[in-house]
């Protein structure tokens, strides 16, 4: 309810994937109580093919934000907007069509691929308490250059990319009183290192009396590296204080791709898994009751904003064979190996640090009806520019301009001995 006389801004949260997955995503479920809190504000939640009644559509309201928690979603946005008859390119927009915004773990690393889509990206929990600002009826134009003084704000079409020719960026320049960088901080905490959604080392499912452990990798030292500070003693027993007599299935989660990952390392992968089932078996003294050991596999995505940024992914031909190793060694009754598909790895990795330029690449696919290989084959860039290739310390990456402590990873990546 409205506090003021003033009008009501009406904000459309949009998930860009199903309502299962996005009732599941705290981070999204945080946002929705964040906003609906302000003052002078009423918010409604969409999700990606959901079934909403012909009078409620999205370009009714003054904001659009779409919470991003995967580069998986980038194409969702876009699918979004031709939904509902929304012009896709910021410029088209005039002062009639609600604002587009982005948020979330993937907005707040590298938010680039989609900026020349949206009017603004929040980069902070604090930045939505500009929405006070907005006056209605649309009021577009006003609302930005209000904005812009507000801290975690980040407006794209105020800032210019100019290239070398080789590719990589030369310069970004903030015009018309734009900062630089954006954000005078560096980024939050809380924005996951590895991948789009944050992993308990340990979590439970009592309905189907499941535990998941989160190992990491199958060696100490790769752990170490990922920051999973768990010695084999210390997963012993966190398997034993976790496996209770209610929980008879295990999960096991295990990178695969790392930086600096041998053979030795993968095959850790297997032989650990055994010794965990032997010790569990030990116990347990009765197998039937142990269930299922799920091994679960998911591929490392170097991504902005991490110690990992200048590092290349591995190739889809070396993990596909690392998988099929890890597969051929765990062939035994009780224990299942799954993975993650591996060429949305590789597309993810190419979204995860693109620049501007992916536009192209998004509309193609977008034409295409999702069809990624013939997008990535009319695109006028090589994707493995930005999934394949290792950077030098001093190039400017797309997202370096939105926030502050690029050194501070420098110094790390040092100490890791990866550059």
């Amino acid at each position: 309810m409205s506090s003021t006389n003033r009008p009501t801004t009406t904000v459309a949260l949009a998930y860009p994937n199903p309502a299962l997955v996005g009732m599941a995503d705290p981070g999204f479920e945080a946002l929705i109580a964040r906003v609906a809190a302000l003052p002078d504000l009423i918010c409604e939640r969409f999700f990606l093919r959901d079934e909403r009644p012909p009078d409620r559509r999205l370009f009714e309201f003054d904001i659009l934000a779409f919470f991003l928690s995967s580069e998986g979603d980038f194409l969702n946005v876009l699918q979004f907007l031709q939904k509902d008859d929304l012009p896709l390119l910021a410029h088209e927009r005039q002062e009639d069509w609600p604002l587009v915004a982005l948020a979330g773990p993937c907005a707040i690393r590298n938010p680039e691929p989609l900026a020349a889509f949206v009017d603004l990206v929040f980069l902070d929990d604090e930045s939505w308490n500009t929405l006070r600002l907005f006056r209605p009826p649309r009021r577009k134009e006003g609302f930005l250059e209000r904005a812009l003084e507000s801290p975690g704000i980040y407006i794209p079409r105020l800032y210019k990319v100019t290239y070398q020719e080789d590719g990589t960026i030369a310069l970004v320049v903030g015009e018309g009183g734009a900062p630089l960088p954006v954000n005078r901080s560096t980024v939050p905490r809380s924005t996951p290192t590895l991948q789009s959604e944050e992993v308990e080392r340990v979590s439970s499912n009592v309905k189907r009396r499941t535990v998941a452990v989160e190992v990491g990798a199958g060696t100490e030292r790769l752990r170490r590296m990922i920051g999973v500070h768990l010695d084999e003693q210390g997963l012993f027993d966190t398997v034993d204080q976790s496996v209770s007599s209610e929980a008879t299935h295990l999960r096991l989660s295990f990178w695969i791709g790392l930086p600096t990952e041998t053979d030795d390392d993968v095959q850790a992968i297997p032989e650990l898994t055994k010794r965990i089932k032997h010790r569990i078996l030990q116990s347990r003294r009765d197998e039937r009751r142990l269930g299922e050991i799920v091994v679960s596999l998911r591929t490392f995505i170097p991504r902005a904003w991490t110690v990992f940024q200048w590092i290349p992914m591995a190739e889809v031909a070396v993990l596909e064979e690392r998988v099929k190793g890890i597969e051929r060694a765990l062939r035994f009754q009780g224990i299942r190996v799954g993975h993650d598909v591996l060429k949305w790895a590789y597309l993810q990795a190419v979204l995860a640090r693109a620049d501007r330029r992916a536009s192209v690449l998004l509309c193609s696919a977008l034409a295409g009806s999702g069809d990624w290989k013939r997008a990535f084959r009319e695109w006028f860039l090589n994707p493995d520019f930005f999934a394949l290739r290792k950077r030098p310390l001093n190039e400017v990456f797309p997202w370096d301009h939105l926030w502050t402590g690029k050194d501070h990873l420098v110094e790390r990546y040092r100490g890791l001995g990866l550059g």
